[in-house]
């Protein structure tokens, strides 16, 4: 999973983001969803991922765009992440100084 993180010169406020989630393993992974949630002075949008079945060995990745806008600026972003594969998920929570 990386994550390349952007702003516009125009609006300070609003951080683009953009997940690429690539796979090593050998197993193929079907009905993918990446899901974020943000603390109220946030706004979040998530476009849709580029698939929902993520090829194994590292044969492709799957991308999805984020942008939050910051009501607040100045203030520290934090914001929550779920991966979901199957009955399986990962949480993790990212912190933007």
């Amino acid at each position: 999973m990386m994550f390349d993180f952007s702003k516009s010169a125009g609006s300070l406020q609003v951080t683009s983001i953009k997940a690429t989630f690539t796979n090593l393993s050998t197993n193929i992974y079907t009905d993918f969803l990446f899901q974020a949630a943000v603390p109220k002075f946030l706004q979040l949008h998530l476009d849709p991922t580029s698939s929902t079945s993520l090829p194994a060995n590292a044969n492709g990745s799957i991308t999805q765009t984020m942008r939050v806008t910051n009501s607040q600026h100045g203030k520290v972003v934090y914001f929550g992440l779920r991966l979901f594969q199957l009955q399986r998920y990962f949480n993790m929570f990212i912190w933007i100084y």
